[in-house]
């Protein structure tokens, strides 16, 4: 397909704009690169500095989370003694007892630190706190646990308005360890998420590829909602260093940003017609 891709764009070179040549080049960089080249990984040290554009925690706050995952971990470990009939000690009610303080310490410590991050007051962060969980990237495992817990917070909006910011969106830009199963976590109970563009109009997809996120997490947005690939990126609010992709579809954000080889690809094959379309037709700068 690529071949044929660059046959057809050779064909209405003349035709190109300058300003599509980023695109045209990675397009030809992909055509010479093996199938093993594609999938190759940059050592860990280059990726993790790749993705080094959320907010960092200092260690205290590290050890904070740290310690959340070992408390919903304990409390996970009590409701399946008590699943499983308790035992000669505890009572069921005990269990309950200690079950709910876990959860509640667990609770305490991430709206705690959320609050100092962002700068925000107690009682404004009660009910972020899927949205904590999603940036400390907590374990798909308690995220789940915490859905169930908090139900009705996983539509729940930051600022509290129309438009805010989903606990999806936070999730999709803390890319890391396990990340395609965190973004699972928040998708298979409120699927119509990744529909639903965060606060500055940025959908997930765009949030994911501009926060470095691997090709399996933007093949699962792709496959979550294929309609994502065709929206150009039109925040409400930008940056200087986002300044330049302004206007433009995924598969140009991921070639400007110099994403993984395996990511490019993988947006070029599932949006393929539609991208060749768009740059001949100068549909894009």
């Amino acid at each position: 397909f690529i071949l044929s891709t660059v046959s057809t764009l050779s064909e209405r070179e003349d035709n190109l704009s300058n300003s599509l040549l980023p695109c045209y080049i990675t397009i030809n960089v992909l055509t010479v690169c093996s199938h093993s080249t594609i999938n190759k990984k940059p050592s860990f040290e280059i990726r993790d500095q790749r993705r080094n554009m959320t907010h960092q925690l200092t260690a205290h706050q590290r050890a904070l989370v740290v310690q959340v995952e070992s408390i919903l971990d304990d409390r996970s470990h009590l409701e399946f003694m008590l699943e499983e009939g308790g035992d000669e000690v505890l009572t069921a009610a005990d269990f309950r007892v200690f079950i709910d303080t876990f959860k509640e310490d667990a609770k305490s410590i991430l709206i705690s630190l959320f609050c100092e991050i962002h700068g925000i007051s107690i009682e404004t962060a009660q009910n972020l706190l899927l949205h904590a969980a999603a940036e400390f990237k907590v374990s798909h495992r308690n995220i789940s646990q915490m859905i169930r817990d908090y139900g009705e917070l996983i539509n729940h909006s930051y600022p509290e308005q129309q438009n805010g910011s989903l606990p999806l969106h936070i999730a999709c830009a803390a890319a890391g360890r396990e990340h395609r199963l965190r973004l699972e976590a928040f998708m298979i109970p409120f699927p119509q998420a990744v529909k639903i563009p965060d606060i500055n109009n940025v959908t997930s997809l765009q949030i994911a590829l501009i926060h470095g996120a691997d090709v399996d997490v933007i093949k699962l947005l792709i496959d979550s909602y294929r309609p994502a690939l065709m929206k150009p990126f039109l925040p409400n609010t930008t940056t200087s260093d986002l300044e330049p992709l302004v206007g433009m579809l995924p598969f140009h954000i991921a070639c400007c940003r110099s994403r993984w080889l395996d990511v490019i690809y993988q947006i070029l094959v599932e949006s393929q017609s539609d991208v060749i379309c768009r740059i001949t037709n100068r549909q894009l700068p």
